[in-house]
Order: structure tokens, then C-alpha cells, then sequence
């Protein structure tokens, strides 16, 4: 075995997506937000609408919450980078992913296994569960949008964003209910 329990490689990883508590969802400080919402509690809902999507649509739910909470797990290291940064970064796959294998790299072998081959499959989005993992990681930004549009602020791009990139039928309908409910035009 690589890693023992007690050797501190399982608490420093813990310590390490700690951080995700204090790092801010860093596309929203473009929209004027002055302290918007970490990438833990984002991970927190997208977990939740994960869970949600999942069910409706039969698909895995185990693996689908397993990649909703570890689909940000790199940001401990990168941040937070918005979508600006994309045209930048176009290999920024390939960043997390190498930040992914260092940061489980000490930790046991059944578990770096089970983390890397869950966040690989979420990167490749060719599953059903990685689109509706990937649904519900947009669903929670439409969601955070829309609650920060009524707070004033123009979240207009987010919510474009949002409603183009979903996949599923059931993330397009709750989007749309969503948008409705809220008399958000688009």
C-alpha cells in the first residue's frame, strides 16, 4: 500500500480541498460581486442538483455525486478561473487533470484510483453521468445567477451561458422553469 492512515498524506489532502472554502467563485467578482460564494458551496449544491438529475433520469447516482463534489477539486491549487480565461487556457483540462494527480498522489492507491478514473470520466463527458454532472455543475451557476440578479447585479452572461451549454433534457426543462418562474428574459 502507498499511503497508511496514519502517515498524514490522507490529512493533507484533507487540508488541501480545504482551501476550497476560501477560494471565491472568481467570475463573479466580474459581475460586481464583492463576496460571492466559494467553490465549496458551489461544489455543495452542485452535488445536491446532481443527486436531483440523477434520479429523475436513472442514471448512477453514486458516481454522479462523486463527480459533482470532485469536479473542482484542482481549483485548491489553479483557483478559481472564469469562463474569460478559457480563450487563454485552452488546455485547461489537461492543467486540472495534471493538478488532480498531484494532489491524490500520496494518498492510498484505492483511493487515488477511484478519484482520478471518477474525475477522468467527468473530463471526458461522454457518459451519462458526466452530463449530468456537468448539467448540474451549470444548473448551480443558472441558480447562483439568478439569485444574484435579483440582489441587482447584471448576471446576464452567466445565465446565457448556463441555458447554452446544458445537455439534458431534464436540466434544459428546470432551466427553463427556472427562467420562467423568475420572468428572467433572455
Amino acid at each position: 500500500m502507498k499511503s497508511s492512515l496514519d502517515d498524514g498524506n490522507i490529512m493533507d489532502f484533507l487540508f488541501e480541498v480545504g482551501y476550497l472554502k476560501r477560494i471565491p467563485r472568481s467570475g463573479w467578482l466580474f459581475a460586481g460581486i464583492s463576496f460571492p460564494e466559494s467553490v465549496a458551496d458551489h461544489s455543495f449544491r452542485v452535488t445536491l442538483i446532481g443527486l436531483t438529475l440523477a434520479i429523475l433520469e436513472g442514471a448512477d447516482c453514486e458516481k454522479v455525486m462523486k463527480m459533482c463534489i470532485l469536479h473542482d477539486l484542482a481549483e485548491s491549487k489553479l483557483l478559481d478561473l472564469p469562463a474569460r480565461t478559457k480563450p487563454y487556457l485552452p488546455n485547461k483540462e489537461d492543467i486540472e487533470l495534471q493538478i488532480f494527480h498531484d494532489i491524490t498522489r500520496e494518498l492510498p492507491d484505492s483511493i487515488r484510483t477511484e478519484f482520478l478514473s471518477t474525475f477522468e470520466e467527468y473530463i471526458q463527458n461522454s457518459s451519462l453521468e458526466s452530463m449530468i454532472a456537468h448539467d448540474a455543475d451549470k444548473l448551480e451557476m443558472l441558480l447562483q445567477a439568478v439569485e444574484y440578479k435579483q440582489q441587482g447585479y447584471n448576471t446576464y452572461e452567466w445565465i446565457v451561458d448556463a441555458l447554452t451549454s446544458l445537455q439534458t433534457d431534464i436540466a434544459k426543462k428546470i432551466a427553463l422553469t427556472l427562467i420562467s418562474k423568475f420572468h428572467i428574459d433572455i
